[in-house]
């Protein structure tokens, strides 16, 4: 099988304003999802944009139905070849690869790769416990060699009969499994409540991001630098006997040369006090922006993606730029009456020149996440 075929998206053209002295040389297109692959993607987002620009994928909020778009036709398509067509896409390689998690015959949300229109699963270590066949892969190396992903180790319900899955990261080369994450830095007995879970990793998978959780569920950004796991904010568990600040935070992104990483973190855990970070991997340092509330993406220079968490805009900056995204777009020609403009970038080339996101709408029953694409040439 392969990916249903999607109408042409629709496309936000700039228009340069003829009495301007100086107009752009560039030219801003931002791609729509049309009406009816939106009704199969309600609420998603674009989480992965290929390193050459090619490619884009993403998914809907339920994490059960999967998209790419591709740049020489302009169109979204749905990403079929699962069982009921069940996936997320996270990622995607330069010649259109895609990793992210599907439905297989057995129903179990496992990790895979899609390529010429079918899923393939990549393998997972042993667990123990009732559902622990499933996981994730999230990202994935240009040339499609190294995926890097999360698989369920445990599983046990809790004292509310909850269900409660334990997670650890894991690194595919070339489709085998490396276990180089376990022994002292990570050994799976120390996985506490949710476990390790990854959202970020540099191209190689030898730094990886994401969040570690302590037995109270108080949860840490942290990253893995050759195995070994650091955790930027909340090194301590809390007693619950005597603080009731469940903290929480993640790195949401991991530059691919894995210089950077970024996230956020709450010590209230009710993000009154939230305040993202860069983390530089290779000196230790931790810069922390406290006027946006949440950082989403990071590229090699250092140029990062977020959100103003008042006002709900997306934000960038760059070298030789910080603000709003969407004074940055109008700079390189974008009509600023444009529709569509990303409130959050969550992935982005070298270069800014394909970024991937989503952009908020507001209906009666509240704001829902739209996917969104913006190209500058």
């Amino acid at each position: 099988m392969t990916a249903a075929e999607g109408p042409t998206a629709e496309v936000a053209v700039t228009q340069v304003k003829t009495d301007d002295p100086t107009p752009p040389e560039t030219t801003v297109r931002i791609y729509l999802m049309p009406e009816d692959l939106l009704n199969e993607i309600f609420d998603g987002q674009i989480s992965g944009v290929s390193s050459n620009g090619a490619y884009a994928v993403g998914h809907n909020s339920d994490y059960d139905k999967g998209f790419i778009w591709t740049k020489a036709t302009g169109q979204y398509a749905l990403i079929t070849g699962s069982t009921d067509n069940d996936c997320a896409a996270y990622a995607v390689s330069d010649d259109g690869t895609v990793v992210g998690t599907f439905k297989d015959s057995n129903k179990k949300m496992v990790p895979g790769y899609w390529k010429n229109g079918s899923w393939t699963a990549l393998p997972m270590l042993d667990g123990v416990g009732f559902d622990v066949d499933n996981g994730a892969a999230v990202t994935v190396s240009p040339d499609g060699g190294t995926i890097t992903g999360y698989i369920n180790m445990m599983s046990y319900r809790d004292e509310l009969q909850k269900e409660v899955k334990v997670s650890r990261p894991v690194v595919w080369v070339n489709g085998v499994i490396q276990d180089n994450l376990s022994g002292d830095a990570l050994p799976d007995a120390n996985l506490q409540q949710s476990g390790y879970w990854v959202w970020g990793a540099s191209d190689d998978g030898s730094v990886i991001g994401g969040v570690a959780d302590f037995t109270t569920g108080t949860r840490s950004p942290a990253v893995w630098v050759n195995g070994t796991m650091t955790r930027l904010y909340g090194k301590e568990d809390i007693d619950p006997t005597v603080s009731q600040d469940f903290f929480d935070g993640m790195v949401s992104g991991v530059s691919r040369n894995g210089r950077y990483a970024v996230g956020y973190f709450s010590q209230a855990g009710d993000y009154s006090d939230a305040f993202s970070f860069v983390y530089d991997t290779q000196s230790g340092t931790l810069e922390e922006i406290t006027e946006w509330g949440a950082l989403s993406a990071v590229l090699d220079d250092g140029t990062i993606f977020g959100m103003d968490m008042q006002f709900g805009n997306g934000v960038i900056r760059t070298a030789d730029f910080e603000g709003m995204l969407k004074d940055y777009l109008v700079e390189r020609g974008l009509d600023v009456s444009a529709e569509g403009i990303p409130a959050l970038i969550s992935a982005s080339t070298a270069d800014c020149s394909v970024m991937g996101g989503y952009f908020i709408e507001v209906y009666d029953f509240g704001p829902v996440s739209t996917p969104t694409l913006v190209v500058i040439e």
